[in-house]
């Protein structure tokens, strides 16, 4: 009997304490139950701006593993892409701290102290606190995946401003961004699932308009609502070339960067019905690799995986031709030309200062041995031996130079130079030279020296080619340009020139580097 009684008292003493537990609980689920809602709508995040909370988006937007368990394809293209190496690649992190500290510092913030991060990734330049990379994730709500990638799949697809030609690099470019669960894309007629709103959007049915925001970059230097050469900063151009290319009927950005690929379904990894409510329509998939010549320098697997398609885009980019003008025993004259077939801008392209690009020609005798040559490197190592580096004492890079003991007159090299100090090319009367899209051509400014970091004051000019005085700018599309060759041949090199044998005009893509044997003799 005492026993009961015990067991009875001790369970009076749990319905009392749960009666008493009953009203804190009941004020607590009326409490929690709002709340729940207004995360459901996304409340938080839309009312608190991009940044203000320190590492967290509060739920607005998404880091892109979360899409793949069902746009798997998708997100294992993108993650080989440079796009999502933008703020974690060596060469982003050196150059984009170097430029701070040299040149951005000392500029107003966040604009234009922040442009080249706010291209790279808007979304997490919001989310930290100093543009210096790496980023890293701060504060109790961090969300470390969000800091680390660059342009991710919230950045295109729940961008929704207004598209401006570089306004990528300003912060005004994040008010586009809306926050929430809604996806933007090119279809009317998407299928529910269970992670996010889906609707169609004029800007996915012109793409290239997305691409507009960071695939030239400018800046606006004294700020009067225009871009101008000679006066503000100009690095990249890559959008206005191609539109002037499209003028004329030429593909869209998204036909050779993201080309077409094999299947039919967007979400292919998703479980129907737990994930997708239903079978969507047949879909043209595209690749989202976003092909070029840039590839992760610091992931070997990812860069090999997309190393056919890079190989690809770059043998349709341009045609070589050979043509004999001279040939004789003691010397040889031949002319290569170059067109630019296969790029909707110039070639090279983007940051041309970066990129290197030369015609490499070498002659070879009758046993494969090399005679002479122009623009070939003895250890991949190497480095280009360009009059504009190697003859000028003052140039602050010449003491970088690798495998040069002495200039390359004859080199054809593409690659720009950066100057830290530019200005307007004018002939004698005063008036401005023009390039073939009718801009204004630059040129070093008095007392410009070579910089491997872009100055706010500075730009890209072409070199110069030492055996003909003329200038090797970029080829815009469509155009040709011809360079002559003329190599004396070393007595005793058993060279013998055969017109109409080795040497007859031949076009070849631009990759692989053809070789030109003129020597046959046996």
């Amino acid at each position: 009997m005492r026993r009961r009684e015990a067991r009875q008292g001790r369970y009076r003493k749990i319905l009392q304490g749960l009666r008493i537990l009953h009203v804190p609980v009941s004020l607590l689920f009326l409490l929690i139950l709002p709340l729940h809602v207004l995360w459901a709508f996304d409340v938080p995040a839309k009312i608190a701006p991009l940044g203000q909370v320190l590492g967290s988006t509060l739920g607005a937007y998404h880091a892109s593993g979360e899409c793949s368990d069902c746009h798997e394809r998708a997100v294992k293209e993108w993650r080989s892409s440079m796009h999502a190496h933008a703020l974690t690649s060596p060469v982003m992190i050196a150059q984009n701290n170097l430029a701070h500290r040299e040149t951005l510092s000392s500029t107003s913030s966040p604009d234009p102290q922040n442009v080249c991060v706010n291209c790279h990734g808007p979304i997490a330049t919001a989310l930290s606190k100093s543009p210096l990379l790496p980023f890293t994730a701060e504060g109790a709500l961090a969300e470390p995946a969000l800091v680390s990638e660059g342009i991710s799949c919230s950045v295109c697809h729940q961008w929704q401003g207004e598209s401006v030609t570089a306004g990528g690099g300003l912060t005004a470019f994040q008010n586009g961004l809306e926050p929430g669960h809604t996806f933007y894309g090119p279809y009317e007629d998407a299928v529910g699932n269970a992670f996010h709103q889906s609707k169609g959007a004029p800007l996915f049915r012109e793409p290239a308009q997305l691409c507009r925001n960071c695939h030239s970059v400018q800046y606006d230097r004294n700020n009067d609502g225009k871009i101008e050469r000679g006066t503000d900063l100009v690095l990249q151009t890559l959008f206005d070339e191609w539109q002037d290319f499209a003028k004329n009927g030429g593909p869209s950005c998204v036909d050779c960067h993201m080309p077409v690929v094999k299947g039919s379904r967007a979400a292919e990894s998703a479980l129907i019905p737990l994930e997708q409510d239903g079978d969507a329509p047949s879909r043209t998939l595209r690749s989202h690799r976003f092909l070029a010549v840039d590839y992760p320098l610091d992931e070997p697997a990812i860069r090999d995986e997309s190393r056919p398609g890079r190989e690809a885009l770059l043998h349709r980019a341009g045609l070589l031709t050979l043509e004999l003008l001279n040939a004789a025993d003691t010397n040889v004259t031949f002319q290569v030309s170059l067109r630019n077939t296969g790029t909707g801008h110039n070639l090279p392209g983007g940051f041309a200062f970066i990129r290197q690009m030369w015609l490499e020609v070498t002659v070879l005798n009758a046993q494969g041995q090399v005679i002479v040559s122009s623009g070939r490197l003895a250890q991949p190592t190497d480095d280009l031996c360009d009059s504009s580096l190697l003859d000028d004492s003052e140039n602050a890079l010449r003491q970088f130079l690798v495998g040069c003991t002495a200039s390359d007159p004859q080199l054809v090299n593409f690659q720009q130079m950066l100057l830290d100090k530019v200005e307007l090319l004018r002939d004698s009367n005063g008036v401005v030279a023009l390039d073939l899209r009718g801009e204004p051509k630059l040129r070093a400014a008095p007392g410009a020296k070579e910089a491997i970091v872009q100055f706010l004051t500075g730009g890209p000019v072409p070199r110069v080619r030492p055996s003909t005085g003329k200038p090797t700018p970029a080829l815009a599309a469509g155009e040709q340009r011809s360079f002559p060759y003329s190599f004396a041949l070393p007595s005793g090199s058993g060279a013998e020139a055969r017109p109409g044998a080795a040497f007859v005009p031949r076009r070849s893509p631009l990759l692989p580097a053809r070789f030109i044997q003129i020597a046959n003799r046996e």
